[in-house]
């Protein structure tokens, strides 16, 4: 839920941490205030898989903590980019 992703965010930056937030277009606004770098994983699930794999390298180079927010299209080829995305991030991994 996006209200303990932001509470994760905060949480983290307060332990001094930098942190990315990795979600698609329309769930980025919920953590433009944070401070945080916001990776957008993109609009149509076209976008979300070409983008995948360039953010997760930005994030390695940005960010000591990376939050996800699963993205919320799950059919087609949004299956292996959910798959992609649970098996990269350690972090914080949040289901809608």
């Amino acid at each position: 839920e996006l209200e303990w992703a932001q509470d994760a965010c905060k949480k983290a930056l307060k332990n001094g941490k930098r942190v990315a937030v990795l979600a698609e277009t329309n769930l980025l606004h919920h953590f433009k205030d944070f401070g945080v770098t916001l990776l957008n994983l993109g609009k149509t699930d076209v976008e979300m898989a070409s983008n995948l794999y360039d953010l997760l390298r930005e994030a390695e180079k940005v960010a000591d903590l990376l939050i996800t927010v699963e993205p919320t299209q799950t059919q087609g080829i949004m299956v292996g980019v959910l798959n992609r995305l649970r098996k990269a991030c350690m972090s914080v991994d949040i289901q809608h």
